[in-house]
């Protein structure tokens, strides 16, 4: 197995801070919630982003 070599920016350090400044939106929350779902339902998992938000408004999250 070859591992993929990887760069890490020289001002991640600042990006960091940066991005722990920044606000989330109630609409990007929304999306991260939608996001964290599909990453958890299994690879065959039927539903769609749809209609895990269409469940998180039904349970107002």
């Amino acid at each position: 197995m070859f591992k993929k070599q990887t760069q890490t920016p020289d001002n991640l350090e600042e990006l960091l801070r940066e991005a722990a400044k920044k606000k989330m939106t109630l609409e990007e929350r929304r999306e991260q919630r939608v996001s964290f779902v599909m990453g958890m339902l299994p690879v065959d998992s039927p539903l769609t982003k749809d209609e895990v938000r269409k469940m998180l408004n039904k349970t107002c999250l």
